[in-house]
């Protein structure tokens, strides 16, 4: 029951994002001794990321859990992300794998998107692979991020290929990039790719925000 009542307040502290209900119920977490448990602290990780609170604290709520489980790894992940720590996200990814937990889709796409962002191509290759062999690569979230991370490092033609093979084909993050091509550039690609992309732009604000949000 008290277990139940702290995961209500914790979501109504994420939809909020008030950081000063946050700090309460860690105050509850550790008074109860519920601090431990790793959904909880997927949660309060979630909540204090959101709101003004500082990495220390998003930190020191994972240091609290003692089996963390894939979701408060991917809450601590983001936690990094979100504060500019993008190398020590990819380093407690590394960790996460070597607790011999397994990446689920979010943890895959979001640390895909970290490598697109800092150039680190030859890790991003490693987890295509491994978003291969988890069966991901048709889950368009986790295609899409491929997409992203190949043309942010350059590589239009894998990117191309990952972006031919996803279903729906509505949009990816790629598009700003191809954007950004030399007019040159983007005349060698593909007819297909370029009137893809081109569609992907007219799409309203709003459909994007559904697609992207996950």
């Amino acid at each position: 029951m008290l277990r139940n009542t702290l995961y209500l307040r914790l979501l109504e502290c994420v939809k909020k994002k008030d950081v000063t209900s946050t700090r309460n119920v860690h105050l509850c977490l550790l008074n109860y001794c519920q601090d431990s448990i790793s959904t909880l602290g997927g949660y309060l990780i979630r909540a204090l990321t959101t709101s003004t609170a500082t990495l220390f604290e998003a930190n020191l709520a994972f240091s609290s859990v003692s089996k963390p489980c894939v979701f408060t790894w991917n809450a601590i992940i983001l936690a990094h992300t979100i504060f500019g720590e993008d190398f020590i996200a990819l380093d407690l990814y590394t960790q996460m794998m070597g607790d011999g937990l397994q990446p689920n889709d979010a943890t895959l796409s979001w640390v895909v998107k970290i490598c697109g962002g800092v150039g680190a191509l030859l890790e991003g290759m490693l987890l295509h692979q491994q978003v291969v062999e988890n069966g991901s690569e048709m889950n368009v979230i986790v295609g899409n991020s491929l997409v992203d991370m190949y043309a942010k490092c350059g590589r239009l033609e894998e990117a191309r290929n990952v972006f031919d093979k996803l279903p729906g084909k509505l949009w990816c993050p790629g598009v700003p990039c191809f954007l950004d091509m030399p007019s040159k550039v983007r005349d060698r690609l593909p007819l297909s790719f370029s009137r893809r992309c081109s569609y992907a732009i007219m799409m309203s604000s709003q459909m994007l925000l559904y697609i992207l949000v996950f």
